[in-house]
């Protein structure tokens, strides 16, 4: 603890502490102060002493000759045995006639100096923190008579009043500037609120019109999927009639009629959603199904270098939903996991698929990418309408997805993936005993 620690304890805390500095235009009076005080009681040395820190510093100085004394002069001098040490201590005034003459003065640091008589007063602080001293000194013996010690008193008055002054208007600015950094950031605050109002305005206007947005979207695919759908058979029946040789065509126009109708039931499914239709409950392979949707984006995975891995075991796991439905979320999982491994090159783009049952005898099915991950302030707003982490997301997807999985009677969530990534999982009860066509190999 410093030595104005020290003193300042059995005031107040240091860290409320927050004294002025001294401006010029004070100085120059308190100049003149020590200057007159020295004159007038005829000695060599008059000294307007701070603390500073652990050091107590000539202020100010007496312009008198033989004054040994300058400003900015420093000593520690706690424990130092200083005529002002004692001053500050005992914030009581001290008079020492002739420290030659006395036991406990004779040794004292400013004996060498020639300064062997003392008179001295505390300056104190409005809240009675010292400041510091206010002294004259002579090297010669000098008991100092009752006028100039009443002078001195009078003095050291002047100068507390002053510093009153200057506490005053700093307490004032203080005050002020506080009270300006509070309307600054209540502003501020209610900017910020304001805004987020203004998003929560914005996002619900998107959500109630996010019904007929999804109306019109269906009705758009629809109509382009409803001609692959026509043009595929009748291709079909040309293919059929002028080259019946060419079965490697007709396989290729089949595939097409296939994702056609899969493409139209996928759309069925979220109309049915968008209307909170019933859903079509059956028996799924959830094994089969997985792998339904492997091949249907097998392209996808080939063309930007993504190794997919499942272990997919048909018969084993059955769950009771719609197909569709839980495809269509399978789909979404997937086409995320692919999406975050964009910028993933260096350690290869790998997605693991994987079929378990859970202890509490739940199927649980997982999807983990090892793209750069999501930050756990992101992972818990997934799931939340409209939010999105690309940049032409509609921020529905896995809001969606998790919709389907509690009607489902599951539940859906998000983890960061080890060593790199984010896995996501849900869980689907499990249908019990499947249909015997289910369990053929």
């Amino acid at each position: 603890m410093t030595v104005s620690e020290t003193i300042q304890a059995e005031t107040r805390p240091l860290a409320e502490v927050a004294f002025p500095e001294i401006p010029a235009s004070i100085v120059e009076k308190w100049q003149v102060i020590v200057d007159t005080l020295a004159q007038l009681t005829g000695v060599p040395a008059g000294l307007i002493m701070r603390i500073r820190d652990d050091n107590l510093e000539v202020m100010i100085s007496s312009k008198t000759n033989g004054n040994p004394y300058h400003p900015g002069e420093s000593e520690c001098y706690l424990g130092s045995g200083l005529y002002c040490e004692t001053v500050i201590r005992t914030r009581a005034p001290l008079i020492v006639p002739d420290a030659l003459l006395d036991p406990d003065w004779k040794d004292n640091p400013d004996v060498p100096r020639g300064m062997i008589a003392y008179l001295g007063l505390p300056i104190l602080w409005p809240d009675k923190t010292p400041f510091g001293t206010i002294c004259i000194l002579d090297k010669t013996g000098n008991a100092y008579q009752d006028v100039y010690r009443r002078l001195i008193q009078q003095f050291r008055d002047i100068l507390e009043n002053h510093l009153q002054l200057l506490y005053a208007d700093s307490e004032r600015r203080r005050a002020f500037a506080l009270q300006q950094e509070r309307q600054e950031t209540a502003l501020r605050l209610s900017e910020e609120r304001l805004q987020s109002l203004r998003g929560e305005l914005g996002r619900a206007s998107r959500l109630s019109s996010l019904g007929e947005l999804a109306g019109s979207i269906i009705h758009e695919i629809n109509q382009p999927l409803t001609a692959i759908v026509t043009n595929a058979q009748a291709s079909l029946r040309w293919l059929a009639r002028d080259k019946p040789d060419l079965g490697e065509a007709r396989d290729a126009v089949t595939d097409i009629l296939d994702a056609a109708r899969r493409a139209g039931d996928i759309v069925a499914g979220l109309r049915a959603l968008a209307r909170r239709a019933p859903n079509r409950m059956e028996a799924i392979d959830i094994h089969e199904a997985v792998q339904e949707v492997l091949e249907l984006m097998e392209g996808d995975f080939a063309r930007d270098g993504v190794a997919v891995t499942a272990d997919l075991r048909p018969g084993s796991a059955f769950v009771t939903g719609d197909k569709v439905q839980l495809q269509q979320v399978l789909h979404n999982l997937l086409r995320n996991a692919h999406d975050a491994m964009a910028k993933t090159s260096h350690r290869g783009r790998r997605i693991e698929v994987a079929v378990d049952r859970t202890a509490t005898g739940e199927i649980q099915l997982s999807v983990q990418d090892n793209g750069c991950g999501i930050e756990m302030g992101g992972m818990q707003k997934l799931f939340e309408p409209l939010y999105t982490t690309k940049a032409e997301g509609m921020g529905m997807g896995l809001s969606i997805c998790r919709s389907i999985i509690q009607t489902h009677g599951g539940k859906l969530w998000a983890e960061p993936g080890f060593p790199y990534g984010t896995v996501f999982r849900f869980t689907l009860p499990e249908a019990g005993a499947a249909p015997s066509h289910r369990l053929s190999p």
